[in-house]
């Protein structure tokens, strides 16, 4: 069970499989006007990032969570056996109730500060 902003949830793999923090390239492609060129910029990495499908107790919690999007970097704990400090949470997104119960399935995009 995962933890971010005093939100439990169980997070959901695809036949055990779950996703990594990836860090993606920051590239910008900018094509030459009249030419058969294109500007290339990179940047570096980005922060780490990753989006997960969760399962939320209560509509409350999935308010709570989506409350916090893009507000402050907390800590999450027990994510994937391990925990992270400086965590925003970017994204909630295809919220929808569990069968006939009160829980509920979600996606989370996670962002994460340096290694």
């Amino acid at each position: 069970m995962a933890q971010y902003n005093s939100v439990v949830f169980s997070v959901i793999g695809e036949s055990g499989l779950y996703q990594e923090w990836v860090q993606e390239p920051n590239v910008t492609v900018r094509h030459i006007p009249y030419s058969n060129q294109d500007d290339v910029q990179t940047a570096g990495r980005g922060n780490f990032t990753v989006t997960v499908g969760v399962l939320l107790e209560t509509a409350g919690a999935l308010a709570a969570l989506q409350a916090s999007v893009g507000s402050t970097a907390r800590t999450l704990y027990e994510f994937l056996g391990a925990t992270h400090a400086s965590v925003l949470l970017v994204g909630v997104s295809d919220a929808r109730r569990y069968g006939s119960s009160n829980k509920i399935l979600a996606t989370l995009s996670f962002n994460r500060a340096g290694a």
